[in-house]
């Protein structure tokens, strides 16, 4: 089977060669342990900390081993009750053709996805942890409600392309999304359910903001921090709520 493994730590942007593509045996479930065909696998700017061992919630890689990665496989051998062939399971398998994971470990953290109306995509998007990021975020951390003036940096992103439908499902009437370029901005406004879209690239950012949250924001979900959070602290009201989910614009920043 093939696998990508970690070939060198990044420096700067992450490129090809800092991977290598490997051919490995095919392993063969134990007791207990359940081999699944990977069909999607979802990509993540937290990557870049598991490249660089900075995340204390993800095993360690050395050079050499099979790079992180959490997705949907189809099982095609199972040595565990819970699992049978033929079952869609989203999990942490790897970047590899086939995924061997031990269905009583928590570590993979497996979840069957067993209503026939599941497309295997939702396994990476909407019923991933981007999913869960975005309700959690908006729901228990920001307390999002009806009347809420929501703003999300990041809004074309894992996360972000899911915050919209959850505020929607929470009632929220006004969500307004930043992202870089036009496509990309269409595609909040047209298919991600967001209000009105800025163009960090293009558009004059305070002007937009004060354009439209006049009374200033109520709920910022932030993706990017840097200076686009500074920017949006000067406008948030009195009793206003920030979840800070990442700081995208940073993770590529040196120690000065």
């Amino acid at each position: 089977m093939r696998q990508w493994v970690v070939a060198r730590r990044p420096a700067g942007r992450v490129s090809e060669a800092d991977f290598r593509l490997e051919e490995a045996p095919r392993p063969e479930p134990g007791p207990g342990e359940v081999l699944l065909r990977t069909q999607y696998l979802g990509v993540a700017p937290v990557m870049l900390r598991y490249l660089s061992n900075e995340t204390s919630f993800e095993r360690p890689l050395a050079i050499g081993d099979v790079m992180h990665g959490r997705g949907v496989g189809i099982v095609v051998a199972s040595r565990h009750p819970d699992y049978a062939e033929g079952d869609a399971v989203q999990c942490k398998l790897g970047w590899r053709e086939y995924g061997l994971i031990d269905g009583a470990d928590p570590y993979f953290m497996p979840f069957r996805m067993g209503h026939p109306d599941l497309r295997l995509s939702y396994g990476i998007s909407s019923l991933a942890l981007s999913g869960f990021t975005a309700l959690i975020g908006l729901r228990d951390i920001a307390r999002l409600g009806a009347a809420d003036r929501l703003l999300v940096s990041g809004a074309a992103g894992g996360v972000g392309s899911q915050v919209a439908f959850m505020a929607r499902a929470l009632g929220c009437e006004t969500v307004v999304g930043i992202a870089g370029g036009p496509a990309k901005c269409a595609l909040l406004t047209d298919r991600l359910g967001y209000d009105a879209a800025i163009d960090y690239k293009q558009d004059d950012l305070p002007a937009r903001l004060d354009a439209l949250f006049p009374e200033g924001i109520d709920v910022f979900f932030d993706n990017v921090g840097g200076e686009l959070l500074d920017e949006v602290l000067g406008r948030i009201r009195r009793r206003a709520r920030v979840a800070i989910c990442g700081r995208i614009s940073e993770y590529l920043k040196t120690p000065e």
